[in-house]
């Protein structure tokens, strides 16, 4: 038969509360805990809920950001000389914000038109609303290869209402910024979508770094 303390232990679990409950069993069973009152055991309660909600979130959105796997901190080399600070890497690399609920997705620009095209018209245009609404949309490998005038004219979409909405947008090339329009099929695009990303930016170029 069960006891009033498994019962409520229970109840707890059945409320998708397993982290309270799991503090209130441990506290229980702490003899130290006795001479303790009961507002500091619902605070370590309260707090043990708190740090699996604040878990969760931020897995739930490194999962939405979709990172790739192969990425590490430790792989970056931060130096003067190649014009990355390690400061900035490393406030970076606490990943400050994401705890803090500022949502990031990630796309390769190549994959991104595949996506793009695999998608029916109804779910083609929720996936573009989607990408000018998120807080930081990084697109890696920006101008590795031609942009036909379709292309660019979904890319001017979204960064023009990214613009108007007064979102971020992270743009990872290994083309330097000069040659960016080169690799747009249609010119007038191009200019349109590198002055959008040339409003309020913050540019680091890394340099290459000649062996000795």
């Amino acid at each position: 038969m069960k006891t009033e303390f498994q019962t409520l232990l229970g109840e707890l679990r059945a409320m998708r509360l397993s982290p309270m409950a799991a503090c209130l069993e441990d506290w229980v069973a702490e003899p130290a805990n006795r001479s303790r009152t009961v507002i500091e055991c619902i605070q370590e309660m309260i707090d043990a809920q708190r740090q699996k909600i604040d878990g969760s979130r931020v897995k739930r959105f490194f999962h939405q950001a979709d990172l790739p796997p192969s990425i590490c901190l430790s792989g970056v080399r931060a130096s003067a000389a190649r014009g990355l600070d390690a400061r900035m890497v490393a406030e970076l690399g606490t990943c400050e914000w994401v705890r803090h609920g500022h949502q990031v997705e990630y796309h390769r620009l190549a994959e991104l038109w595949d996506t793009l095209d695999e998608l029916e018209r109804k779910e083609r245009k929720k996936f573009i609303m989607r990408l000018t609404k998120v807080p930081l949309l990084v697109l890696d490998d920006f101008a590795a290869q031609k942009i036909s005038a379709k292309q660019g004219y979904d890319l001017l979409k979204i960064l023009d209402a990214r613009s108007r909405n007064k979102r971020s947008t992270l743009v990872a090339s290994p083309s330097h910024r000069q040659d960016w329009e080169t690799y747009f099929e249609d010119a007038t695009t191009a200019d349109l979508i590198c002055v959008r990303l040339d409003r309020a930016v913050q540019v680091i170029e890394l340099k290459r770094i000649t062996p000795p």
